[in-house]
């Protein structure tokens, strides 16, 4: 590192990793990292370094035996998911996340049972405190922070309809964590498509209007209600944004480093579901937010970032912020 030049720990442009192992999930762990690499005879190995491990990635070769199919990250816990469909967890448990009956820690990875026993699971999710699987049968099981009733192992989440007296059925096609919010997609009889939120709504995070401060059970946002093709739904700390199959983006939540992407004159605390008009005629088919700051991918393949970039983290080549999706060169 040149004395005359700018610290290269911190990056503001994209850097190609080539074949280095992938990052699984997640864009806002602050500590640890967990990533997977195809080896050459088609075995994944499992790879962890950062804060507790500054050594580099280093083989977790227990899970290689185990055939794990994705990881994810909190930066305190994580989950490996294998091509059976069981899942493995370990790292903080204080809050219930790791599903094992207790709020122990575990320092080695450990095999979630209890009402997941028969279960075969296929997609993981984490937050710092909190965690959530979907089966094959499409069931939403959720573990962790609950306000002031921790959920120490896995529990299935109801959905309820607007008829209560009508037999539904329910299948998840998609869930979000953030800090201490829930979001899903959920499909009522094969035949619609609702957001439901629950948690804490501080910030607006749940979508539910201003007056909502707290929700325990799972609440359809009545103003996406209208919209039939929502196919993803994300979360970051205090944000939520969801995707429709049209490749329209909608936001709502927390505002104020301009982490929604909505432009110079939208509000700090957004309550309700707002369309990123930038993407007006551009069709989006991932999203994902960081640490007060936002990224989308198009059908093209072309990458946006937004929000906070005083570490140069929306990889334009400045440091300056930016309140609407911009085009990131590499």
């Amino acid at each position: 590192n040149n004395n005359n030049e700018e610290d290269s720990s911190k990056l503001k442009v994209p850097v190609n990793f080539g074949n280095a192992p992938i990052i699984s999930e997640n864009p806002r762990s602050r500590r640890d990292s967990v990533a997977t690499q195809l080896t050459t005879s088609n075995a994944k190995r499992v790879y962890w370094w950062g804060k507790d491990n500054q050594n580099g990635p280093t083989n977790l070769a227990f899970l290689t035996r185990l055939k794990i199919t994705r990881v994810a990250s909190s930066g305190r816990h994580f989950i490996a998911l294998t091509e059976l469909g069981a899942i493995y967890t370990w790292g903080q448990g204080k809050d219930g996340q790791l599903g094992h009956g207790d709020k122990a820690n575990k320092e080695a990875p450990t095999r979630v049972s209890g009402p997941l026993n028969d279960k075969v699971i296929t997609s993981i999710k984490c937050a710092s405190a909190q965690s959530a699987v979907i089966t094959k049968e499409g069931e939403l099981y959720a573990f962790g922070w609950r306000g002031r009733a921790p959920v120490i192992e896995p529990t299935l989440v109801e959905f309820p309809t607007d008829d209560s007296n009508k037999k539904t059925s329910t299948t998840v096609l998609s869930v979000a964590l953030g800090g201490y919010h829930i979001a899903a997609v959920v499909n009522i009889d094969d035949d619609h498509r609702y957001v439901y939120t629950w948690g804490m709504n501080d910030r607006g995070q749940l979508g539910l209007g201003p007056n909502v401060k707290e929700v325990e059970e799972p609440t359809i946002v009545d103003s996406l209600s209208s919209i039939l093709d929502i196919t993803d739904v994300i979360a970051g700390e205090q944000t939520t944004a969801c995707i429709t199959a049209d490749g329209v983006v909608y936001v709502w939540g927390l505002n104020e480093r301009g982490q929604l992407g909505l432009g110079e004159n939208a509000s700090p605390v957004e309550v309700l579901p707002k369309k990123i008009a930038m993407f007006e005629g551009v069709p989006i088919s991932n999203v994902e937010f960081g640490i007060d700051f936002g990224m989308a991918v198009s059908d093209q393949g072309d990458v946006f970032s937004w929000g906070d970039n005083s570490t140069g983290q929306l990889g334009l080549g400045t440091k300056e912020k930016k309140k609407k999706p911009t085009l990131v060169s590499y």
